[in-house]
């Protein structure tokens, strides 16, 4: 999920959280996104061998982080 994330910041329009918007704001975006992804993983190893903890929650987390980080970016918020 890493590496797509920086493939998809560096290579795409819409950046990792797949929104069109100012360029900047989606890099910032995406940057944020970059660095719940790898908040997440250690997360996910910390926790290893508890579903909930190491799976489910991160991934409602990204998930939810990502919603609010498209959305920040079409409308414009700081």
């Amino acid at each position: 999920m890493l590496g797509v994330g920086i493939i998809a910041t560096a290579f795409t329009p819409t950046g990792f959280v797949a929104t069109d918007g100012p360029r900047r704001k989606v890099v910032l975006a995406s940057l944020a996104m970059l660095l719940a992804v790898g908040l997440a993983a250690m997360v996910s190893v910390q926790f290893r061998g508890d579903v909930k903890w190491a799976a489910v929650l991160p991934v409602i987390a990204l998930s939810w982080l990502n919603r609010l980080a498209a959305q920040a970016v079409r409308k414009g918020w700081p």
